[in-house]
């Protein structure tokens, strides 16, 4: 059955999301713009695959990220404001992408037609909006191009893909939704200098300290400094002994 209802807006909500995936309502097809959409589907349902089967989350993730990204460059050329379209990420999550969505956070799909079993949290990785860059890097699909991105942009490969999809994902998301992954070269410093925290154990006059505090107060400290000083004019050694500086005072 077709659904008679065709959405051109991002979901609210999740009922909305849940009544797409249960194909009551479709969303409109965007403009692809010559992406190879066929290929990005072949790779995220070996992907889905690959996670069912127990396969290591970030090399799935790091390797549909360079896929994704390829075959996003048609897009990148012709049309690169659509890279920043919520509807754009939005379709691709639901079509293309439904199988390594599904199984990358809801738990695989056994659930979509069961009204009976509760819709699990991860579903809201299905949308993003435009003015939340918090959404945009906790979007299934829109995450792996930004991270993608990133690599690509530093220094022609996706060789740190898995630097980065092997870090602890606060560090990244800490990253990312905080604007400093707009600089590729920041980012990476950033997720080397903060992978290098580790938890400080009681002692008889301190008490224990977790790596997560730790990295937490780095950033902390990191979005008060490029909020005060040019750190863009800084190479990667000035980057790298300025965060270093920083990441020792809380070590």
């Amino acid at each position: 059955m077709t659904p008679s209802i065709v959405l051109n807006r991002v979901l609210r909500d999740t009922e909305e999301i849940v009544q797409v995936l249960r194909g009551l309502v479709e969303i409109e097809r965007p403009d692809l713009h010559g992406a190879n959409v066929e290929a990005i589907a072949t790779a995220a349902d070996k992907s889905a695959r690959d996670l069912q089967s127990g396969a290591a989350i970030g090399s799935v993730d790091a390797d549909l990220a360079e896929v994704l990204h390829r075959e996003l460059a048609p897009v990148r050329t012709s049309a690169p404001w659509v890279l920043n379209d919520p509807l754009f990420w939005q379709w691709l999550a639901f079509l293309p992408l439904r199988s390594y969505t599904l199984r990358r956070w809801c738990d695989g799909g056994d659930w979509v037609d069961d009204p009976d079993r509760e819709v699990p949290r991860g579903v809201i990785r299905f949308v993003l909006t435009a003015g939340s860059v918090k959404t945009h890097a906790r979007h299934s699909v829109r995450r792996l191009y930004l991270y993608a991105e990133c690599s690509h942009a530093y220094d022609g490969t996706y060789d740190h893909l898995d630097e980065i999809l092997g870090a602890d994902q606060d560090i990244v998301g800490a990253v990312f939704e905080r604007k400093l992954g707009l600089s590729p070269l920041m980012a990476l410093v950033l997720i080397t200098t903060a992978a290098k925290f580790a938890a400080t154990k009681k002692s008889a006059s301190e008490a224990s300290v977790s790596a997560r505090k730790k990295y937490r107060e780095f950033f902390r400290q990191v979005n008060l400094l490029v909020s005060t000083v040019a750190v863009e004019y800084l190479d990667e050694g000035g980057l790298s002994a300025l965060f270093d500086a920083i990441a020792r005072d809380l070590a």
